[in-house]
């Protein structure tokens, strides 16, 4: 059985390889992730490099977790890796296990984030961390998070074939 880290960094590579097909051709799974030492602290700012304005944690959750439980403490981090990033938006995908297609993977984000990104105001209010946020998480299928991203400019112009 693969080890939990081998099974996470496979999970980062699906998720860079799918948003390349979408018009994102920089996304990498980011290696060097955040640490502490005793002397200096160098913040996590997210699991993909390659995503100007994005800050993207990945996640594979086995069907047996319970994801209601995990999903706070992950947008928790996922906002301190948007503010350490300097991202505009924070982005937490969550592997389906038994869903193969990475489009129907879960992608949660605040509720104030989705309402920024329907109508075109995510961002507006200026320096990140400074947002007013919803305290409300919204899970949506990681494909229909890209499609209103695009629709806003987000990302390539050409997303592969």
């Amino acid at each position: 059985m693969a080890d939990y880290r081998e099974i996470g960094a496979e999970t980062e590579r699906m998720v860079a390889r799918w948003l390349r097909g979408e018009g994102w051709a920089g996304a990498e799974r980011r290696i060097r992730t955040g640490y502490r030492t005793a002397e200096r602290t160098v913040a996590d700012q997210g699991d993909l490099t390659g995503l100007p304005g994005l800050c993207v944690q990945v996640k594979s959750l086995r069907p047996a977790t319970r994801m209601e439980l995990a999903v706070p403490g992950w947008l928790a981090e996922t906002e301190a890796q948007r503010e350490a990033s300097s991202a505009t938006l924070g982005l937490l995908v969550v592997r389906r296990w038994g869903t193969v297609d990475v489009g129907r993977w879960w992608a949660f984000l605040e509720l104030a984030d989705l309402r920024g990104l329907l109508d075109g105001t995510l961002g507006a209010l200026g320096v990140p961390g400074t947002r007013l946020h919803d305290v409300a998480p919204v899970r949506l299928e990681l494909r229909h998070v890209v499609h209103l991203l695009r629709e806003q400019g987000w990302g390539g112009t050409e997303a592969a074939a």
